[in-house]
């Protein structure tokens, strides 16, 4: 039960600041911008306003009265109107009364199920109107996109944009689209989350309509909330709501809404028991919403089971058979209208060359007529230069097909390249983790992220012990094989979001995202042991391969946490290896895991 029902326009509201006087006095340095101003003093004020004052106050009409028949649900006569206003509208120069052309014509494709075309519609409003910082075209563009989305089903897409303009809204202290954005956003809320997540936006949403005292707003508030109670459970308050919301909208000319409403009327009745009254509502919501694409199918629908409740099976099966066509024609005619905008901006062109052709074919017969003892060597000469002409343009035009063909061929190997060298420079080539340049700019990324969200971060040094008498006694190649196989033990016990680094030799760094010291110690205590689970399989045979690591809290600055493991390394390296160490100040790794161990058993 989404809506284009839009509040009354506020006065305009400039998003960007500009110092006073700071503008003129710019544009006074060029000497063609002095020159402009001159003629605008010079010139007498009105000429040409006069006559376009007029103009505007007729586009300005037939859009409100096209909105009107929009909400009363008479689409072709809405269409009717906005024929005429765009016929109104080639001759100015008009960007904000074109944007609003554009933003009701899209609302006209959205209730017709043309989402699509309507999204386009909308998109080239919503740029208008931020080119020229029109906020209220801002707000009423991102809430027609997010109710487009929910219409098609897109609720997270619907989401995004109807939190940024209750955002905005906000920022702007406009009461009104708070309203609109609050009762659209619950409805995606609803489904994405549940009609318990939902309620309390609802709820504010109707406490501000209330507030505000707009017939409409809170007419279509009351349905929504309505809906909202009922697939919360809320069956006595949903009954109450429903009803002052029907009142409402009855003397309004909303039929969307009405039908919406009797919808949810119907699905209260039939959860009560009350089967015959459900059915009567649901007709009654059949007689106002049909030919709706967003309430007809489901209206169909819930029919259809109502009928199998009842044991009519034929009249069961007929409304649902009726449902799925009609979900699959709105589906088909959404790519069937693509396909002739295609097709109609094609034809259009080549009437439009057809006519430019003949236009100029009786310009060069008039000539003829009055050049006639000419023409045999006019005639002449323009066949030897069209032919050279159409020559040497083919030739271009082939050469030019070539160069770019090549040029193509050329910037894909080009990218594949770069995107190879890029991957190279990325990980190391030997265990195919990430090296240490590029580990730095993906951690410092991360960083980013988790102190936006207020994350707890951790770093772990770790080192493979008594690497460097494995190599002198078996060999790099052996060597090379224990690292790659640490490496994949290592990659195996982490986590999905934490981040594993070759540092260089037999050194690993592991950065861990969104965890304390204790889940870092966890997960490293984890690492440990699938090392020691199994030995090494190499040329040499199975070997047996251990690892120190060092803990530290990533606080501020990753360096000096690194160094902190380093310590951290160090210590566990002097007391023994094969184990693992924290920073100083944090708890020791053994009392750590008691006490995690302890709290698990209880």
């Amino acid at each position: 039960m989404t809506g284009h029902a839009s509040p009354r326009r506020p006065p305009r509201v400039c998003l960007r600041r500009v110092r006073p006087g700071a503008a003129a006095v710019g544009a006074l340095r060029s000497p063609l911008c002095l020159l402009a101003v001159l003629l605008v003093l010079l010139v007498p004020q009105g000429w040409g306003q006069q006559a376009e004052d007029p103009i505007r106050a007729r586009v300005e009409q037939l859009r409100e009265e096209a909105v009107a028949h929009r909400n009363r649900g008479e689409i072709a006569q809405a269409r009717a109107l906005l024929r005429d206003m765009e016929g109104l509208l080639n001759d100015l120069q008009a960007p904000l009364l074109q944007a609003r052309y554009w933003h009701v014509l899209g609302t006209l494709d959205a209730e017709e199920g043309h989402y699509a075309r309507a999204l386009e519609h909308f998109h080239r409003a919503y740029l208008q109107f931020q080119a020229q910082e029109e906020t209220w075209g801002i707000l009423a563009l991102g809430n027609a996109i997010g109710a487009v989305h929910q219409m098609s089903g897109n609720h997270h897409q619907a989401r995004e944009y109807l939190e940024n303009t209750l955002a905005l809204a906000r920022r702007e202290e406009n009461l009104a689209w708070q309203v609109t954005a609050l009762g659209n956003l619950a409805i995606s809320v609803a489904e994405l989350e549940g009609p318990a997540a939902a309620r309390p936006l609802e709820e504010q949403a109707l406490g501000l309509a209330r507030e505000l005292g707009a017939p409409n707003e809170l007419a279509i508030r009351l349905a929504n909330t309505c809906r909202v109670q009922e697939a919360a459970g809320a069956l006595d308050k949903a009954q109450a709501t429903c009803r002052e919301a029907a009142a409402h909208l009855e003397p309004l000319g909303l039929p969307r809404f009405l039908a919406g409403t009797r919808m949810v009327q119907g699905d209260l009745q039939r959860r009560l028991g009350s089967l015959q009254e459900a059915e009567s509502h649901y007709l009654a919501s059949l007689a106002l919403g049909r030919d709706i694409p967003s309430v007809e199918p489901q209206l169909r629908e819930r029919l259809g089971r109502l009928y199998r409740e009842l044991g009519d099976d034929r009249a069961a099966a007929e409304q649902l058979d009726r449902a799925a066509t009609l979900r699959e024609t709105q589906a088909v005619r959404e790519r069937a209208d693509l396909m002739q905008e295609a097709e109609s901006g094609f034809v259009l062109r080549l009437a439009e060359n057809e006519i430019a052709a003949l236009q100029r074919e009786s310009s060069w017969q008039a000539e003829q007529l009055r050049w006639r003892r000419w023409i045999n060597i006019a005639t002449f000469v323009a066949l030897c230069v069209l032919v050279l002409l159409t020559m040497l343009i083919y030739r271009a035009y082939r050469q030019r097909v070539e160069l770019q063909q090549a040029l193509a061929a050329r910037n894909s190997e080009l990218e594949q390249a770069l995107e190879t060298i890029r991957e190279l420079a990325a990980r190391d080539p030997l265990t195919g983790l990430f090296n240490r340049r590029a580990f730095r700019e993906v951690a410092q990324h991360a960083m980013v992220q988790c102190r936006r969200r207020g994350q707890p971060m951790a770093v772990v040094l770790a080192d493979i012990d008594h690497f460097k008498a494995l190599n002198d006694s078996h060999g790099h190649a052996v060597g090379d094989e224990v690292l790659c196989a640490i490496s994949r033990r290592l990659e195996g016990a982490l986590r999905e979001s934490d981040l594993l680094c070759r540092w260089g030799g037999e050194e690993f760094v592991i950065l861990f995202c969104d965890a304390s010291l204790r889940e870092a110690l966890r997960v490293t205590t984890r690492v440990r042991e699938a090392l020691l689970a199994a030995p090494v399989d190499t040329a040499a045979g199975q070997l047996t391969a251990t690892m120190t690591f060092g803990i530290a809290r990533l606080e501020s600055d990753f360096d000096s946490a690194l160094a902190a493991a380093d310590k951290a390394l160090y210590l566990g390296k002097q007391s023994g290896r094969d184990r693992i160490e924290c920073s100083a100040g944090a708890p020791h790794p053994a009392d750590t895991l008691r006490q995690t161990s302890a709290r698990e058993t209880s």
